[in-house]
């Protein structure tokens, strides 16, 4: 198996959300009777009864995006991925470093209000690890301030191409979750953005279990596949969190063969990883490198709520996974004909619901 690919139309990259969150298309697609219907997101609600289990991963995104200007007086961008180290003084970090012509060794200054100044310790093209002269909370308080979400890559491509500003404050609303409660991400679990308060509410009104996990979206997520990925049949690891409340609910849902719906891929790879020990434990801490793609059968979910996924990425081949037999084939023919009707793809673009 090897990655999916289409062509996409630049127009239906989705560079803002709609106005209202759950007024995006829907594509409804019917495995079993491989049924396509095109419906809105508030619209979801007829397809849930009493006795489901919704499952979403509450992850907030951090504002890791900084801006800063370098020696040469260059714009330069940082992205803060994960902490390596840190002590009492100073603390070292994985992160996204624009600017190829930044030196290994040479300290630059961050903020110089703030006295925080980092050096290059290691180089791996666009990734870089950085020591900064301040501690880990020093830098979360910077970051509170002065920091952007970290958009994924094709917005702000997309955005600038277009001639539009690549950043707003809207963004900082918009791309988050309304439920949003446990910080850390570097990317947001786009499934969710679809949904309000409001329709959550209502939903719950209907008797559907609501549960929450947590994955930390890593920025792996945008990564291109390699070779490696499919010999050593492993992607980038993300740390998961699932309670015991939560799990011993979707064990007695299982047992009661009541539906288990997943919020997006990251809901999915997260239970998937739960479901894959030989006796999955009730109170869920680890970290997966699981690598979703056909064939391959899904032990938990029963349906999935999912964006549409950039060409060649591993999201796409885990939903070619969850369509079951033939899924590349009929994954195909599913994004055909959401470009047919004009859906808007990706982050900020519009649902499916796979039933």
């Amino acid at each position: 198996m090897r990655e999916i690919t289409f062509d996409l139309p630049g127009h239906l990259v989705a560079t803002q959300p709609t106005a209202r969150r759950d007024a995006c298309k829907l594509l409804v697609y019917h495995r079993q009777q491989d049924r396509i219907e095109h419906k809105r997101f508030y619209d979801i609600k007829s397809y849930l009864q009493t006795s489901d289990h919704l499952v979403f991963n509450h992850a907030k995104v951090s504002p890791k995006r900084v801006y800063w200007v370098g020696p040469s007086q260059r714009k330069h961008e940082i992205v803060f991925l994960r902490l390596l180290e840190s002590d009492t003084t100073q603390s070292t970090w994985e992160v996204i470093l624009s600017g190829k012509k930044l030196k290994e060794q040479q300290p630059y200054i961050l903020s110089e209000s703030d006295e925080i100044s980092f050096r290059i310790t290691k180089r791996l093209g666009k990734i870089a690890h950085v020591e900064l002269n301040c501690t880990v909370d020093k830098l979360e308080i910077f970051l509170a301030t002065h920091g952007l979400l970290p958009l994924p890559p094709y917005i702000l491509k997309s955005r600038r191409e277009s001639g539009q500003e690549q950043h707003s404050l809207q963004d900082q609303k918009d791309y988050q979750t309304v439920y949003a409660a446990k910080s850390g991400a570097a990317a947001a679990p786009t499934a969710g953005l679809h949904f309000t308060k409001e329709l959550i509410q209502d939903i719950q009104a209907l008797g559907v279990h609501r549960h929450d996990l947590f994955l930390e979206v890593g920025w792996g997520t945008f990564a291109p596949l390699t070779e490696k990925n499919f010999t050593e049949k492993k992607l980038h690891q993300e740390y998961i969190e699932i309670d015991k409340v939560v799990t011993s609910s979707l064990l007695q849902a299982k047992v009661n063969k009541q539906k288990v719906i997943g919020v997006g891929t990251t809901v999915a790879r997260s239970l998937e990883t739960w479901a894959s020990y030989d006796c999955p434990p009730v109170d869920f801490h680890t970290t997966s490198d699981l690598f979703i793609y056909p064939p391959y059968r899904f032990q938990v979910l029963d349906a999935m709520i999912t964006n549409f996924h950039l060409s060649g990425s591993s999201l796409l081949l885990l939903v070619a996974a969850f369509l079951g037999e033939g899924g590349v084939r009929k994954i195909i023919d599913i994004y055909r004909e959401a470009v047919q009707q004009e859906y808007r793809f990706y982050s900020y673009g519009d649902a499916m619901l796979i039933l």
